[in-house]
């Protein structure tokens, strides 16, 4: 897949995924840069992702993603009651 779309920020953030997973934080570090860098901006998904939870512990998390402007989401709606 990343052969034929070099470009798709899903694709390179999966890549680091899965090295966070297996515990290649240095490689996940550069993937997950990567995807930033191609436009993956999912705030949500970087702070519940359990493959990133290593990561996330690193005294580097903050800093790195305060480098990059992440999407803004607003609250979710109240559920809508039908009878």
């Amino acid at each position: 897949l990343l052969s034929t779309n070099k470009n798709d920020s899903n694709i390179i953030y999966n890549i680091a995924r899965l090295y966070a997973k297996t515990g290649n934080t240095n490689e996940a570090w550069n993937w997950l840069e990567a995807s930033l860098k191609k436009g993956f901006n999912f705030s949500w998904v970087l702070k519940y992702d359990p493959y990133l939870e290593a990561l996330r512990k690193s005294a580097k998390w903050n800093n790195f993603l305060a480098a990059y402007t992440m999407k803004k989401y607003p609250p979710p709606k109240e559920s809508i009651k039908t009878n």
